[in-house]
């Protein structure tokens, strides 16, 4: 894409989202790009006037998530303290703020292998909630504590794939 600075995310084999926090020339925001060696032109970018979570400060160093169906962009944002859904929508080219969000700026967020599952990590607690991956909507919460901090999350199909 021609960028310098911000992190690259692989949303799914279609699409690549960045997020540009005003260290690259290019205005700061979430740009959504097609995922084609030397692309340099973005599908859409999200501007703090679309979205404000699209200007915000976001939480390095995981400021974005992607579900696993590719249709939900999971925003870590530092300036509401909170992690923001906003679907994707190529149709209109924009991000659409859902109704959902996670509390806190957690150091991962996870999902299970069929994104019914989104875990959230802030130290030593685990927050597990439900997820609608056709609606985006977040469902039940339930939170688990360990002893130490957790450093990560490993689903068990990703545990048999390490094993084959």
């Amino acid at each position: 894409t021609g960028t310098q600075g911000g992190a690259v995310y692989i949303l799914n084999d279609k699409l690549l989202v960045f997020s540009n926090s005003g260290l690259d020339p290019l205005a700061p925001g979430i740009y959504v790009y097609p995922n084609v060696a030397n692309t340099s032109t973005d599908l859409f970018y999200c501007s703090p006037a679309m979205l404000n979570i699209c200007g915000d400060n976001l939480n390095y160093p995981l400021p974005l998530r992607i579900d696993p169906s590719g249709k939900y962009l999971f925003v870590n944002d530092d300036s509401i303290h909170s992690v923001v859904i906003a679907a994707i929508d190529l149709t209109h080219g924009r991000l659409q703020e859902e109704a959902g969000s996670i509390p806190g700026n957690p150091s991962i967020i996870s999902f299970s292998p069929d994104g019914t599952f989104v875990y959230a990590v802030e130290d030593k607690n685990v927050l597990i909630y439900g997820f609608n991956p056709s609606s985006g909507l977040l469902t039940t919460e339930r939170s688990v504590s360990f002893p130490l901090s957790v450093g990560g999350i490993v689903t068990a199909s990703q545990i048999g794939r390490a094993h084959v």
